[in-house]
């Protein structure tokens, strides 16, 4: 019998754990608005109103400087439509408590414009994909 004492990895597999929302990508431009345009404009000068409501628009491409803005991070499982935003259980902090935690995420998420989000709609989101 072998036995195995390194450390072992597989990287065709990847997991995602935050506390947050998911949304739909016509969702979140919809209802981020001005306000997440805005925020696209700020890291491309360049990019139109035209641009950003083209339904070919990558948002992908904004989002990562975007969420970071507001120590917010996002995922997303490969073709698929949903966007996971919210933090890493492992950001919270030592003397912060749970509802403290989730209220940051919601007001980063308002200062991205998602001002419909409140707090009953942060929750724990598990993502695993597997490319093999």
């Amino acid at each position: 019998m072998k036995i195995k004492r390194d450390f072992v990895t597989n990287s065709s597999s990847s997991s995602f754990i935050i506390w947050g929302i998911e949304i739909d990508t016509d969702e979140l431009r919809e209802k981020g608005g001005d306000k997440l345009f805005e925020l696209c404009l700020s890291y491309d000068k360049t990019l139109t109103r035209e641009d950003f409501d083209n339904e070919d628009f990558e948002l992908d491409d904004y989002l990562y400087d975007v969420v970071a803005k507001f120590g917010l991070e996002h995922d997303r499982a490969e073709y698929a439509s949903n966007i996971g935003i919210g933090k890493s259980p492992f950001d919270m902090k030592d003397d912060e408590t749970l509802r403290e935690f989730k209220m940051s995420i919601v007001n980063g998420l308002h200062e991205m414009g998602l001002t419909h989000i409140g707090f009953d709609d942060i929750g724990q989101i598990e993502e695993c994909s597997y490319n093999g």
